[in-house]
């Protein structure tokens, strides 16, 4: 915006022509700390992961599968009525599913989230 005296100066003219310098700076240092945390937390996980404190969706599915497997048939050998044997199995399968288990997209492609009333 032009001054009083409706002139640009100098440093307007200068900002204009070459951007503000010292903003851009301050936009890169934000930048440059921003990407060294994103840095620092992918490294962590990483780290993490490797240790084996931490494992990916597909391992945990791996690994809790045969517990579900085994869940499923002590129920099925229960002296339990029909209706509660369907009613725990139906639990567990729906506690598997929603905590382990990665979506599978609808026929239509949505998500189960999405078609589920």
């Amino acid at each position: 915006m032009p001054g009083s005296d409706r002139r640009f100066s100098t440093r307007d003219i200068h900002r204009s022509i070459c951007g503000d310098a010292v903003a851009e700076r301050v936009a890169l240092t934000r930048a440059q700390r921003l990407r060294a945390e994103v840095d620092l937390k992918t490294a962590k996980l990483n780290l993490l992961e490797r240790e084996g404190v931490l494992i990916n969706v597909d391992e945990a599915e791996r690994r809790l599968r045969p517990a579900l497997i085994e869940a499923r048939q002590l129920v099925l050998s229960s002296e339990l009525d029909e209706q509660k044997k369907g009613d725990l199995l139906e639990a567990l399968w729906t506690a598997f599913e929603k905590n382990w288990m990665k979506p599978a997209p609808a026929p239509d492609g949505k998500s189960d989230e999405e078609t589920t009333p």
